[in-house]
């Protein structure tokens, strides 16, 4: 019995979760950490194609007020073109996952804002704050659905992720500078370094904006 004593006993591991809830990631020390194996850099290559967190562009884009939801699209649109080209591809999250890493963070998220669900049609205008509507998770994924199907028809390609949408950012940059003559980035939170490796006439091309 003293054996089995010698091991915190609990129905989940509290390293990774609390009061039944997981634990929020430290994500600032995994990007330090990251930036400690690249060469840092002061710019991106010309020509780069990017691999956008679409998680991050909706909360980047500041809506513009007032505005129509169709104005809130473009403004996605118009700030993807400016900074990233039409070349770029835009990938995000899912939310039909219980299971999902990302689940207890989209919860945490909702507990700072409310909002009621709101079916939009492009002619109407805004009725909550930016940060309300997309504590919502229906609100948001109606956004993504419409956000992308604008994308599509002005040229940015775009992807979504059945969960979690990290491993797909950078799977799809791989995939890119492979496949690609130009180089491949991938825009994660704005770290900026290089990720070299062997054996990939592309590899060291790739970029990780962070």
């Amino acid at each position: 019995m003293a054996a089995f004593l010698c091991y915190e006993l609990a129905p989940q591991p509290p390293s990774f979760f609390h009061d039944g809830v997981m634990w929020k990631t430290a994500k600032t020390s995994l990007g330090i950490l990251l930036k400690s194996f690249t060469t840092q850099q002061s710019s991106m290559p010309e020509n780069g194609i990017f691999v956008l967190d679409g998680g991050h562009l909706l909360q980047t884009v500041v809506w513009p007020q007032p505005s129509t939801y169709a104005g809130v699209c473009q403004s996605y649109i118009s700030y993807t073109l400016k900074h990233y080209g039409a070349a770029s591809t835009a990938v995000f999250d899912g939310y039909g996952s219980a299971t999902s890493t990302k689940v207890a963070e989209q919860r945490r998220r909702a507990q700072k804002h409310t909002s009621s669900d709101i079916i939009f049609n492009d002619n109407m205008s805004t009725t909550t704050t930016q940060a309300a509507f997309l504590a919502n998770s229906n609100n948001k994924k109606r956004l993504i659905q419409t956000i992308s199907e604008k994308m599509l028809m002005a040229g940015i390609r775009v992807k979504q992720a059945e969960a979690d949408i990290d491993t797909m950012i950078v799977s799809t940059a791989l995939t890119i500078a492979e496949s690609e003559v130009l180089p491949g980035c991938w825009d994660r939170h704005r770290l900026t370094g290089n990720a070299g490796g062997e054996g990939n006439p592309f590899y060291n091309d790739v970029h990780v904006m962070s």
